[in-house]
């Protein structure tokens, strides 16, 4: 193997650059295809989003807990209003949530798996995908801005994982200090039980007095999946075309490295060599780059993921890098088994070897 040290090279960076395709094309797909999964069980928990036609009073609130006992586990009133985020000479619309505690049973705050604790009053909660965009980071002010002009001067005390929509969340009392009013709670996350159909809760809830609409989480993250799809024939070309560039590679350097070594070959055929000695004598040093390489690909192809996703810039969809334990593995098994199916071909031309003619050549 290290006897032909340009060889080696070129096997390693050939190699090593299709498993690296392949981790990405898997790696993406696991990023994108997933992220519908990521959202709606990582991160939003409720079943169902209520939007009333006006802001409930606490009266009202009560009043909509007693005709719907029984329907629901869990319920909570919050604020909802689009916004614009004004940062560093820059503007981006999300949404902004001003709610109590009680939000975080529908919503679980998080930044890699690690907590993110409620804002207090002048502090807001920013998702990660704007506050990236945005360059945002913790302890930034920054300034909300509403339909009416009405302004928030808060500061940043956390960050957290959302990969749908761009949200900003606030507690009640931030809104109250600088806008002299409590929010209007217009807005309700519902939890539906197991035993309990979810559509069937959701037709009854929209008959309530005052229910304008009604979103079901399922049917939302549906829609969001359905997106998510039509960029999965994008993954798929990615993954062709590194299987495509392995063959070639691996076919290539097999060839010139049987060419170049005839002479080598025959004598040791005619030594008493079988056909499979002499093949496994030419063979097993592909393989044995062929694992080298995939596994020092592995590392540059998470670099790659990360470089690929960060250039994937949409708004409404924020991809967090990951490649599942059988992405890695998948990428190595495809890599050898390119090699192997290689040098199965090979195999036959070894065989056709003239020996007299190639030990006659001169090298």
């Amino acid at each position: 193997i290290f006897r032909y040290r340009q060889r080696l090279a070129m096997m390693m960076v050939g190699i090593g650059g299709c498993t690296a395709l392949l981790l990405t094309g898997f790696g993406l797909r696991d990023t994108i295809v997933n992220v519908v999964d990521f959202q709606f069980e990582e991160v939003t928990t409720y079943d169902i989003s209520v939007y009333f036609e006006e802001g409930q009073t606490p009266e009202q609130q009560e009043t909509f807990r007693q005709n719907t006992k029984g329907l629901m586990d869990d319920l909570t009133f919050y604020h909802q209003t689009s916004v614009e985020v004004d940062f560093d000479n820059q503007v981006k619309e999300i949404y902004m949530i001003a709610c109590d505690d009680s939000i975080t049973r529908f919503i679980d705050f998080h930044a890699k798996k690690n907590p993110v604790s409620m804002p207090g009053v002048g502090e807001a909660l920013l998702s990660v995908g704007v506050a990236e965009a945005m360059g945002v980071e913790v302890g930034d002010p920054i300034i909300l801005r509403d339909s009416e002009m009405n302004t928030l001067e808060v500061t940043v005390s956390g960050l957290y994982d959302n990969f749908v929509s761009n949200y900003v969340v606030v507690i009640p009392e931030t809104v109250e200090a600088q806008w002299g009013a409590a929010p209007e709670l217009q807005m309700a996350f519902v939890e539906v039980g197991d035993s309990r159909d979810v559509y069937q809760v959701g037709a009854e809830i929209a008959e309530e007095d005052g229910v304008m609409n009604i979103t079901v989480s399922d049917d939302f993250a549906g829609m969001v999946k359905n997106m998510m799809d039509a960029l999965d024939l994008v993954v798929w070309i990615v993954v062709f075309c590194a299987g495509v560039l392995g063959a070639v590679v691996l076919y290539n350097l097999t060839n010139i490295n049987i060419n170049e070594r005839i002479r080598e070959i025959a004598t040791i055929k005619v030594l008493g060599f079988n056909s499979m000695e002499t093949a496994m004598y030419v063979f097993k040093e592909n393989l044995s780059l062929s694992v080298m390489g995939a596994v020092a690909g592995l590392g540059f192809g998470k670099l790659l993921l990360d470089f690929v996703v960060s250039q994937v810039k949409i708004d409404f969809v924020w991809f967090q890098t990951r490649a599942l334990p059988l992405s890695y593995l998948i990428s190595v098994v495809l890599t050898i088994l390119t090699a192997v199916i290689v040098d199965f071909v090979f195999y036959f031309k070894l065989e056709k070897i003239n020996m007299a003619e190639a030990l006659k050549s001169v090298e």
